[in-house]
C-alpha cells in the first residue's frame, strides 16, 4: 500500500484524483481545485484511475458512478483495496437509491448530484480532509503514547497495566477520540503528569 502524502495541518496540500468520463466536467473540476491549491490529477476511466492509484498516493478521489467499462462502484471497491485510507466523494448525474446504498457500503464520505456548484464540492472536500487529519492526529497520539509507555518500562519494573488497553485501542477504536483521551488522561494521572 502506498502511503498518502497529506501534510498535517494543511489540507490544501492533499493529492486529489478526479474520475469522470465527461472531459468538460473533469477539466473544470481540475482547474477549480488547482486554484484552491490542491494537487489534482484526472482520469477518464476506471482503469486509468486505478493505474494512477497504483503509481502514486492520493488522499481523496472525486468519482462519477456512470463510467465506460468498469462502473464507479467497482472502481471504488478496488481503489479502497489499494488504499484503505482513500477518501471518496461521489459526484454523479445518475443518482439512485441503489448507488447511494453502494456508496455508503463502500465508505464514500459524501454523495453529490450533478450539477453541483463549486462551493459545495470544495466544502465537501475540505470537510472530508479535515476529518481525516483529525483521525491521523489521533493515530499519531496513540503511537506516541504507546512509544512513551514502552520507553519508561524497564525489565525490572512491572509492566504498565495501560499497554494492553492502548494496544486494544490501536486495533479496534482508532476513530474514537473520547476513548483515547480517557486512556491518556488516566495514564497521565497514573504516572503523575499534571495538566
Amino acid at each position: 500500500m502506498i502511503e498518502p502524502l497529506t501534510i498535517p495541518g494543511n489540507t490544501n496540500q492533499a493529492r486529489l484524483l478526479i474520475l469522470d468520463d465527461e472531459p468538460h466536467i473533469r477539466t473544470a473540476l481540475v482547474e477549480i481545485l488547482n486554484l484552491e491549491g490542491y494537487f489534482t490529477q484526472e482520469a477518464s476511466s476506471g482503469a486509468e484511475a486505478l493505474e494512477l492509484l497504483c503509481q502514486e498516493p492520493y488522499d481523496l478521489m472525486v468519482l462519477d458512478l456512470n463510467l465506460p467499462g468498469m462502473d464507479g462502484v467497482e472502481v471504488m471497491e478496488v481503489a479502497l483495496q489499494l488504499n484503505p485510507d482513500l477518501l471518496i466523494i461521489i459526484l454523479t448525474g445518475h443518482g439512485s437509491l441503489e448507488s447511494a446504498i453502494a456508496a455508503v457500503k463502500s465508505k464514500a464520505v459524501d454523495y453529490l448530484l450533478k450539477p453541483t456548484d463549486a462551493h459545495t464540492l470544495i466544502c465537501a472536500i475540505s470537510k472530508a480532509l479535515q476529518e481525516r487529519m483529525e483521525q491521523l492526529r489521533q493515530r499519531r497520539l496513540v503511537q506516541v503514547t504507546l512509544n512513551a509507555l514502552r520507553q519508561i518500562e524497564t525489565p525490572a519494573s512491572a509492566p504498565s497495566p495501560f499497554i494492553p488497553l492502548f494496544n486494544q485501542y490501536s486495533n479496534k477504536n482508532q476513530n474514537n477520540s473520547n476513548y483515547i483521551q480517557t486512556l491518556f488522561l488516566r495514564y497521565s494521572y497514573f504516572i503523575g503528569i499534571v495538566y
